[in-house]
């Protein structure tokens, strides 16, 4: 049995995904794949587009045959924290043979010689440039150049016997907000696409049918369905006719009630909040600059700490994760547990080999973690599950859907034929 995993946020799953996860079964004559996946929460500091459990459903349609979560604990970190969690659940899993992964620069010898060079704070604040036709492709400052290296890192760190496979980037940047026809876009491009729909079938902001660009939901779906596979477009029909679209602006009313309700904090606590940004929030707070979050954002933003970062601090305050339960993390090699989030209905013979060689409790009903973990690994498990419901509560139509909660979510099961 040969085994290729991939690390991702899917968010949302398009043709560049589906491109990735084929190269990988062709390149390392993969039986199966597994997807590490972030959760509700995603790298750059923002909510995902989707919930963790449709973008889980989006990818085993579309070729992945185990997903993963990467816990928010990590999802939510700089590139650096990112890759040592993904990378450490994929060596945890005890199967994994290959880890493949997307580069603008599709060398790996040349990821691998940057790799040994120091080329970014340790907390990465960095800005990454707007598109990757600013720089060479081999640049050690492109966005997905910058996780295959810190993959490759984390990897040698682990000393991990999974061997690196990665593939050239295909279409428009990462950045890249264009979409035109018959190409790869980004999902930055795709992600007004899906604001737009959620708009049409929310029940508080639609007024008529059509979006205030003038296109109807099914256009919408028609112009979405050039950039992501087929099969996957039921699946986010079916999501936005009862969820929202969020962002970090849905949380600006939480996040302010904190500021207001515990203006004495210290906000060095919380992880990726260095003493700079905690005095400059703490001024900005006392000044009562802007009840906009954008406005107060940009009021922080430096040339040394990027409005990634600040969404990323203003993420881990709002969910209670602090620097100490990242100092609990590394106890357990950035992998405390493996929450399995769905499957391929015909992988049940990796399954099997999952559960015999995991050198991690696997969750697959949060009812049992209490029997299979330990008191430091069920609180990191807690802040998943907190900041799921949080999500969830935000995003469901109320007037449509019932929320259940994190306890009451099965296990996603797919087939593709």
């Amino acid at each position: 049995m040969i085994v290729c995993g991939i690390i991702a946020e899917f968010n949302p799953f398009h043709n560049g995904h589906a491109y990735l996860l084929e190269q990988a079964r062709l390149l390392t004559h993969a039986d199966y794949l597994i997807v590490i996946m972030s959760g509700d929460y995603v790298q750059r500091g923002e909510p995902a587009s989707m919930d963790k459990y449709c973008r889980t459903k989006t990818a085993i349609l579309a070729g992945a045959d185990a997903v993963f979560e990467l816990p928010v604990t990590t999802a939510t970190g700089s590139a650096e924290y990112f890759a040592r969690g993904a990378v450490s659940a994929l060596d945890a899993l005890g199967v994994v043979d290959y880890l493949c992964f997307g580069s603008e620069s599709g060398d790996l010898e040349k990821l691998k010689e940057l790799s040994k060079k120091e080329f970014q704070p340790k907390h990465s604040r960095i800005q990454c440039p707007p598109s990757s036709e600013a720089v060479s492709n081999d640049s050690a400052e492109l966005p997905n150049n910058i996780l295959a290296i810190e993959y490759l890192r984390a990897l040698d760190h682990l000393h991990s016997p999974i061997k690196p496979v990665t593939v050239r980037r295909q279409g428009a940047g990462y950045h890249d907000t264009s979409t035109p026809e018959g190409s790869c876009c980004s999902a930055t491009a795709l992600r007004p696409l899906l604001r737009s729909l959620s708009d049409i079938s929310n029940p508080y902001t639609a007024t008529h049918s059509q979006t205030s660009h003038g296109k109807s939901s099914s256009e919408l779906l028609r112009q979405l369905s050039c950039f992501v596979p087929a099969c996957t477009v039921p699946v986010i029909e079916e999501y936005y006719n009862s969820h929202r679209y969020l962002d970090l602006s849905s949380v600006s009313d939480l996040l302010f009630y904190h500021f207001m309700m515990h203006p004495s904090e210290d906000l060095t606590d919380y992880f990726d909040v260095y003493g700079d940004l905690a005095d400059k929030l703490q001024n900005a707070l006392s000044a009562k600059r802007s009840a906009d979050l954008s406005e107060f954002r940009n009021a922080l933003k430096t040339k040394d700490i990027a409005m990634t970062h600040i969404n990323r601090a203003f993420l881990h305050i709002l969910l209670s994760i602090k620097k100490n339960d990242i100092d609990l993390l590394k106890e357990y090699k950035y992998c405390a547990y493996l929450r399995l989030l769905g499957f391929n209905r015909e992988a049940s013979p990796l399954l099997n080999t999952v559960k015999t060689k995991a050198r991690r409790p696997i969750i697959t009903k949060l009812a049992d973690a209490k029997n299979k973990l330990e008191p430091d690994q069920l609180a990191l498990l807690e802040k998943d599950i907190a900041a799921s419901n949080l999500y969830q509560q935000l995003a469901l139509f109320k007037e449509t859907t019932v929320f259940s909660g994190e306890y009451r979510q099965p296990v996603i099961i797919a087939s593709r034929t």
